[in-house]
């Protein structure tokens, strides 16, 4: 009797080692109760001498008591691992066994997940990917003058920079840049490149690798001067140097003047903004040397002209940087009260990207992205039907399992794996697709749109592979879960009795509210789709003022071939007249802007006598027949003749706002107006002449008051030229650049395009917007009436023996028709009317991306309403078709 207790006392822990031995991996089960067994009798004996034991030892023999159970919980993931590789393994398996409904779900999710990724790819590109080629991208700062009520930095003055430069404590380094675009020439013809003025300092700042020689260093600056040295882009240095490396130390000329190339820029580096391309770089002071007219640029405060940023010190926040220049801009407030009273000092991060560019991108990016989302809902939706509709197919499996032990977690998690499985699938297909997509809407943008340059990299990084994944997972647990968890909790008893009887009402019923759910979100996006539609035919019916098509444009610049004024007079005058003797050109013209998507020199003009009538207009440079070759209409007084040169009365023609803000009510011929509109010294010029009103930059603004002067009266060296064509514009490239060529070989001719593409650059939000939101809208549409058809025919699959009693006791075909499509609209007009209550509050977040057309057109509402009932009924006709095609001695010998 003595000694049952210490045996009962061993059997007792046997028994709890075994219970706690159910949790630990099957695998090593075996090896862990051996071990704990073993040390059960250990701790026994240790027991049997328990009074003789010290303090020390009976706590360490109860810590080692809960060992056990410690032991097996340490065990869990690795039993976990084993559950997860086997239900992936089942999971793949069943898929397997079902490849069109594998293949149907994969697609389906692909086409929403790839949708996804194309607008993050074009939001990564335009936000988000940092600078290339650089060393820490995220310490770069760019900085700035802030002036009050502004939201964007303003560039800065060289005296600025000095001072800032050598009075900061927060930047490691602070560099300028200037950019520009240069007459590149190596013997051969000369081309356009984009470069950068540069201080000494820019690539120690940058963290720029060289792949050849060395790059402009701080050396490169003695004192006011400068070394003419140049550093080459890789990208440059490849295709028109063929990667030699002899080039170091060749001489180039760069608008005329030597410049001798000291290195080649690592890879990958394109210069401070994104989305542009710059090929060559040259310190800032040589303009001392090749411009001596701009030298005082470098001692004047007022000029905005240079671009400052720097590198934040480790340790150094951006509002530490803030805070210490702000306090030297009011020190320079201090000393210098004339130039800089009105401005403070801003600094901001992700240099690279124009404030306000960010700010008109995040504005447009959230209707895509709303857009997308609704299609990957709308798809999940479809996959989550065909998951309910699988489920009931597998109910007898599921309730085998459930029968057998199986928990209700575990069946969810298995059928959360298939879920997951499938999401990952559709991801990586998905991903691919996304690519494809991106490329084409890639082909949609235009090379510049205002302030921002699209020649942007959209490839695949780390960003866009983590938005996809993350996209996937939660897609697959979006779409999964709902059926998991239906399907988890069958009837077993009626589900072993009859397979017949596993789909009971419910799941039909949250079937059917998945399909009202897609039809409501895909109107929803049609009737965004309309809307934006509505805007960009709009946009483009606005009257311009002045004839689009057959229109050929291109730019040229004499003095960076060192053109003096009489030079160029006499170049401009040859090549207008030999453009007018040209095949198909009906009229040329020279300007120094272009309407639309261009620059624009704007000055204060006054009626001479009148200063406290100052109005601010924008003023335009013209050639005589440039009216003329525009077709912009001139309403009263003369056209420029060619005697209107510098010997002749100074002249001006006004468009119709600048007349009425002037001299409402009166005639302005003959009357004077007084301004800077050249140099900084005050003209007076006679008007002659009042032009219709025309859209200049913005189509969406009423027409701004606009100056025409004479180019005759006004020598500008950069120009645009105008031809007005009898054919299509492309037509006639070659022959614009043979006539450049006949006159000056090594004078570049670039940015050659038809007028009306500068219109479509105008409206790259409006056409993007369109096209997006009409595809995906176009593709919800596609998926909910698929999900609709899909209901409808596991429907009829389901109730086959139901219609076939019917028809047996004497139901027609027509009946049957009526029944499913009856059945199957009811759920569409029911979407119908979600979807219309849903985009009566959503359009209006719209209002601001639209043009002429009010976010709640009824139009738009009737229309997408009616188009989308049309879809959803031939949906329901299909699988209604098929069920007036029942056997019925068929179904009832089946049943």
């Amino acid at each position: 009797m003595a000694n049952s207790t210490p045996i009962t006392r061993f059997r007792f822990w046997l028994r709890l080692i075994a219970l706690i031995g159910v949790i630990v991996p099957r695998r090593l089960r075996a090896d862990w109760r051996q071990e704990w067994e073993a040390e059960l009798r250990y701790r026994e004996e240790l027991l049997a001498e328990w009074d003789r034991l010290d303090w020390k030892t009976k706590l360490n023999l109860l810590r080692r008591s809960l060992g056990a159970f410690w032991d097996a919980v340490m065990l869990q993931p690795r039993r976990l691992e084993d559950e997860m590789f086997q239900d992936l393994r089942f999971g793949l398996r069943m898929l397997l066994k079902n490849p069109r409904f594998t293949l149907i779900a994969t697609f389906t999710l692909a086409l929403g997940i790839g949708a996804n990724t194309a607008i993050f790819s074009l939001v990564n590109a335009l936000l988000l990917r940092p600078l290339g080629g650089v060393t820490e991208p995220e310490r770069l700062a760019q900085v700035g003058r802030q002036y009050a009520g502004k939201s964007y930095l303003s560039d800065s003055s060289y005296p600025d920079y000095l001072d800032y430069r050598e009075q900061n404590t927060t930047l490691s380094g602070l560099a300028l840049r200037s950019p520009t675009g240069f007459h590149l020439s190596t013997g051969q013809e000369a081309a356009a490149v984009s470069g950068e003025l540069v201080s000494g300092n820019f690539f120690d700042v940058l963290g720029v690798r060289t792949a050849q020689g060395r790059l402009i260093t701080p050396a490169d600056e003695q004192g006011d001067a400068a070394s003419r040295v140049a550093v080459l882009s890789y990208r440059l240095w490849r295709q028109r140097f063929g990667a030699e490396p002899g080039v170091i130390g060749r001489t180039i000329k760069l608008d005329g003047h030597d410049f001798v190339v000291i290195g080649v820029a690592g890879e990958g580096f394109d210069g401070t903004k994104v989305g542009e391309r710059f090929d060559v770089w040259a310190p800032l002071l040589t303009l001392r040397q090749t411009n001596p007219k701009r030298a005082n640029l470098f001692s004047d405060r007022r000029p905005s002209w240079l671009e400052m940023f720097g590198r934040l010190k480790p340790g150094v926040t951006i509002a530490q940087a803030r805070a210490e220049f702000s306090t030297i801009a009011e020190r320079l407030k201090q000393t210098y009260p004339q130039t800089n009273t009105y401005a403070t000092a801003g600094v901001e991060l992700d240099l690279g990207r124009d404030i306000a560019a960010r700010r008109e991108v995040r504005r447009f990016a959230y209707a895509p992205f709303m857009a997308v989302g609704i299609v990957l809902l709308i798809a999940c939706a479809n996959v989550a039907g065909l998951l309910l509709a699988r489920a009931s197919a597998r109910g007898r499996e599921i309730a085998v399992r459930l029968a057998l032990g199986a928990g209700r977690v575990r069946i969810v998690r298995q059928l959360l794996t298939e879920s997951l499985t499938l999401a990952l699938a559709g991801a990586a297909i998905g991903l691919f697709l996304g690519l494809w997509l991106t490329e084409g809407l890639s082909r949609m943008l235009p090379e510049r749109f205002i302030f921002l340059s699209f020649k942007l990299d959209f490839g695949l990084d780390w960003r866009v592979f983590g938005f996809t994944l993350a996209v996937a997972v939660l897609t697959g647990v979006t779409f999964g879960l709902v059926p998991a968890l239906q399907a988890s909790k069958p009837d077993l008893v009626q589900t072993l009795k009859d397979a017949r009887l596993v789909g009971p009402r419910g799941r039909t019923g949250l079937r059917g509210a998945l399909v009202v759910s897609q039809v409501a979100l895909s109107l929803v996006l049609l009737i965004a789709a309309g809307l934006c539609v509505r805007t960009l035919r709009n946009a483009r019916a606005v009257d311009t003022g002045y004839e689009i098509e057959r229109a050929l444009t291109a730019r040229i610049d004499l003095g960076k071939q060192n053109y003096n004024q009489a030079q160029g007079q006499i170049f401009q005058r040859q090549l207008i007249e030999r453009l007018q003797s040209t095949p198909g050109v009906q009229a040329a013209g020279l300007a120094v802007t272009l309407p639309l998507n261009d620059g624009r020199w704007e000055t204060g003009i006054y009626p001479e006598g009148e200063d406290e009538r100052r109005t601010q207009t924008f003023q335009n440079f013209v050639s005589p027949r440039y009216l003329e070759t525009m077709n912009i209409p001139l309403l009263l007084g003369r056209q420029f003749s060619e005697l209107d040169d510098e010997q002749a009365t100074r002249v001006a023609i006004i468009n119709q706002t600048l007349a009425r803000r002037l001299w409402p009510n009166e005639n302005p011929l003959g009357k004077r107006l007084s301004g800077k509109l050249v140099t900084n010294a005050r003209q007076s010029v006679e008007v002659v002449g009042v032009a219709r009103d025309i859209k200049g930059r913005n189509l969406f603004e009423p027409p701004v008051p606009m100056l025409y002067l004479p180019l005759l009266q006004n020598y500008q060296p950069s120009l645009v030229l105008h031809l007005r064509t009898s054919v299509e514009p492309g037509l006639l490239t070659d022959a614009l650049r043979r006539e450049v060529s006949a006159l000056d070989r090594n004078l570049p001719v670039h940015s050659v395009q038809p007028l009306n593409e500068h219109l479509n650059a105008t409206l790259t939000p409006q056409r993007l917007l369109a096209s997006l939101i009409t595809g995906f809208g176009l593709l919800a549409m596609l998926l909910a009436g698929i999900g609709l058809y899909g209901l409808l025919a596991y429907t009829v699959a389901q109730r086959t023996p139901e219609i076939g009693i019917r028809m047996a006791l004497g139901a027609n075909r027509g009946a049957v028709l009526k029944l499913v499509v009856a059945q199957g609209m009811k759920l569409a007009l029911i979407g119908v009317g979600i979807g219309l209550a849903a985009a009566f509050g959503l359009t209006r977040v719209m209002k601001g991306l639209l043009f002429g057309v009010n976010p709640l057109d009824p139009l738009t509402f009737v229309m997408v309403a009616l188009s989308l009932t049309c879809v959803a009924l031939v949906a329901c006709y299909l699988p209604a078709r098929k069920a007036t095609k029942v056997d019925p001695l068929a179904a009832l010998r089946h049943e």
